[in-house]
């Protein structure tokens, strides 16, 4: 089963052509690579995919029309995200959570053991007390992945998750998004590191002025 198909994909702005029928498909137990230059429509295209953006034509479909709240099935690391308030580290993680609790709903052992995981995995656990805002760009961007992955997703759309991360956090980050996927689930990720796209990557997408 495909976890996301887009076909024809066509987004403008202001007159200006963005994505031209773009088409991608994520498979199960695929880390696929999205690459190209600045401004070719890559996180135009990842807002597309998770229903932010609607295109002027073209479609998509998660994980075969399953019907269930898309916040469920898939989780997105936006680029440069601003962290408004001055949460805790785990403060912050837990909000991946949302999706699986009702409103205003305390966390649970499964929430609890989740939140857990997802910072051991990004290795924040030790700063799960600190104030995101105080937090180097660096840790506020593994911080962002806990949350993302606390959330269980079946699909991960990361945007440049690896930009401000000095080489070895950039490797650390790489082989999570590895570990992530398995028979059930895909991570689709914006690189530009041509190097960590080869090497973790198994499929590539090269988008070019649309």
């Amino acid at each position: 089963m495909k976890l996301i198909e887009a076909q024809k994909i066509r987004v403008n702005f202001d007159g200006l052509s963005i994505l031209q029928d773009v088409d991608l498909e994520l498979r199960k137990g695929e880390v696929l690579g999205l690459i190209g230059p600045n401004g070719a429509g890559k996180s135009t295209l990842l807002k597309v995919l998770i229903g932010e953006l609607m295109p002027e034509s073209g479609k998509v479909k998660i994980l075969d029309g399953k019907k269930e709240p898309i916040a469920k099935k898939i989780a997105y690391l936006p680029q440069g995200q601003v962290i408004h308030w001055p949460l805790s580290v785990k403060r912050l993680v837990s909000l991946g959570r949302i999706p699986h609790r009702m409103p205003w709903e305390q966390l649970g052992a499964e929430d609890e053991k989740a939140i857990a995981q997802a910072m051991e995995d990004t290795d924040v656990a030790q700063l799960k007390d600190r104030f995101v805002d105080h937090l180097a760009g660096g840790e506020r961007n593994l911080v962002l992945l806990a949350r993302a992955l606390a959330t269980q997703p079946s699909v991960l759309l990361a945007d440049e998750p690896v930009q401000g991360l000095d080489p070895a956090h950039g490797l650390q980050v790489m082989e999570l998004l590895s570990r992530f996927v398995n028979s059930e689930r895909g991570v689709i990720v914006v690189l530009h590191d041509l190097t960590l796209a080869a090497r973790f990557c198994h499929r590539l997408i090269l988008l070019h002025q649309g």
